[in-house]
């Protein structure tokens, strides 16, 4: 539900030598540094961009052999969206592609962001949706991920609200990115749900994996009743500075479970790192399939609470509609 087939991120790069890491700065990731960037993964220029379709191709075939049938590609415009190598990774390895439309973090915004109204920007993504991205026939299917800051910037604000102009015409969910440093999400949900009007049903709360430490902040978040994303499955370090390992995020699930929201819950990998592909020794596009599943089983959660992660949530919130299915 949160991936990046092919991306460009450099708005995160960190140049400059960190733990011996200068000489990798602009080295390209082999299999003798992989594992060092995926514990600093914004250390490397090449670790943050994978244009090649066909890398991604040979990548998804180990997801399809776990019976994976349906990708997210969340790469917006600021994150390299590429809808005509999403077409050829769809073609080749057989299986569906949905890309999404909007605009990543401000310091990623295209440079006519900033001049133009949410109205203006709305028409834009509204486009993408309905008639086609990039000049193509080809069609986003959701709108996102919608980039936010620490704190929202006023143009991260404007974004909002053309993604919810975009959502009222089109009925496409919104999914947010929000990285949760100072709690950000609820004024963020209060902004799309109570002020703009978005059913809570069709609103994706992105990265919450970032704060499983703080059950409190979870809860409020989750009495919105939107989807839950946990969308950093296989990545002990989704942040500078930030440790979330597996078992915690397994562990969460539990609760979440627990507390009634398995119905509101989103799985996913959220690999925008080349040194995360299963080819770098990364855990790969099947690590939820072939892992995490089985071991959520192996700890008691039946099989109907573990489809409803991967197939019965993401079918509810993927359809174009205006309510929550």
């Amino acid at each position: 539900m949160h991936e990046h087939l092919l991306f460009t991120c450099l708005m995160w790069f960190l140049e400059g030598d960190h733990r011996g890491l200068g000489s990798d700065s602009y080295a390209p990731v082999t299999h003798h540094n992989a594992a060092l960037l995926r514990e600093f993964p914004y250390r490397s220029r090449d670790n943050l961009i994978n244009t090649d379709w066909r890398l991604t191709s040979q990548e998804l075939r180990r997801f399809k052999m776990t019976l994976g049938r349906s990708v997210v590609d969340s790469s917006n415009l600021g994150l390299g969206r590429d809808g005509w190598g999403l077409k050829k990774i769809a073609d080749d390895v057989g299986i569906n592609i949905i890309s999404g439309t909007g605009y990543y973090v401000d310091h990623a915004h295209p440079w006519y962001v900033d001049s133009m109204s949410a109205e203006e920007l709305a028409k834009g993504m509204i486009g993408d949706i309905t008639a086609g991205a990039d000049g193509t026939d080809i069609r986003c299917g959701i709108i996102g991920e919608i980039g936010t800051s620490d704190p929202v910037t006023p143009n991260e604000w404007k974004v909002l609200e053309a993604a919810a102009i975009t959502h009222h015409a089109t009925g496409a969910a919104i999914q947010i990115h929000a990285l949760h440093e100072q709690r950000l999400m609820p004024s963020i949900l209060d902004f799309l749900i109570t002020e703009h009007g978005v059913h809570p049903g069709r609103v994706i709360a992105g990265h919450l994996d970032l704060c499983t430490d703080d059950r409190p902040y979870l809860e409020q978040v989750a009495g919105y009743d939107t989807f839950l994303e946990i969308d950093g499955w296989g990545h002990p370090c989704p942040t500078d500075g930030v440790y979330v390992s597996d078992d915690d995020r397994m562990a969460t699930v539990e609760w979440m479970v627990a507390e009634g929201l398995g119905g509101k819950l989103l799985f996913s990998h959220d690999i925008g790192l080349k040194a995360r592909l299963s080819g770098f020794g990364g855990p790969g596009w099947d690590h939820i399939m072939n892992v995490i599943l089985p071991s959520l089983k192996a700890r008691g959660m039946p099989i109907a609470t573990l489809n409803q992660f991967v197939i019965d949530n993401p079918a509810r919130v993927l359809p174009l509609s205006l309510e929550a299915e």
